[in-house]
């Protein structure tokens, strides 16, 4: 993934597109371009392969929609992040699916803990976001208004009579992101401030 980062921002600095002091910067932007693209795209492809794919697009959309204002665990690599996320999500729509279909009860005690989670943890301030004070603040406002927001969109779904395969994917994917916020916590991937001093938990690369 890095080579062709490198070959695009090549690209685009020899065609005079970007300048070269402006490089660290857009081969960052890229980077994570790129591997949003290929998480994506290889996420569908096996929800197609498992046959998930319409509870993959829910469970999907609520994670990344929550997981975008709310941070959580990283893996140390990019290779790492990404079979993490490949294994988890197997395990999920294979493993954990089928069962809060059967069980419903359990699917409303995850979503109860996912909430929980969230207003408890949320935002966690990695350190390769590094927030300052005021974005901290905009996050957990926004946090909490996409998980109000996921709330209503569950209730709503169960209103209508959806199936409930998508329903309790939606729910899964706030529960993931829940996991996945208190994991960073028990981690300590954050930057804390004590007493007016910045403390770093332990770093690990996005």
């Amino acid at each position: 993934m890095e080579r062709v980062v490198t070959y695009l921002t090549d690209g685009l600095i020899r065609n005079r597109l970007l300048e070269e002091q402006d490089r660290e910067i857009y081969e960052y932007g890229l980077g994570r371009l790129v591997g949003k693209t290929v998480s994506y795209t290889a996420l569908l492809g096996l929800s197609l392969l498992i046959g998930t794919f319409v509870p993959g697009l829910w469970f999907l959309a609520f994670f990344f929609t929550l997981r975008g204002r709310t941070g959580g665990y990283h893996a140390a690599t990019e290779k790492g992040c990404f079979l993490g996320t490949m294994v988890l999500y197997l395990v999920v729509m294979k493993g954990f699916l089928p069962l809060l279909v059967r069980w419903q009860q359990a699917g409303m005690v995850c979503l109860v803990l996912s909430a929980a989670a969230v207003l408890a943890f949320a935002p966690v301030n990695h350190p390769n976001l590094n927030f300052d004070p005021e974005e901290m603040r905009w996050y957990k406002r926004r946090s909490r208004l996409v998980l109000a927001g996921e709330i209503l969109a569950v209730g709503f779904l169960q209103l209508v009579g959806a199936p409930q395969e998508w329903v309790c994917s939606a729910i899964l994917g706030m529960t993931v992101c829940g996991f996945l916020l208190c994991l960073a916590k028990a981690a300590k991937q954050e930057i804390k401030t004590e007493n007016g001093l910045r403390t770093e938990g332990r770093k690990t690369d996005e």
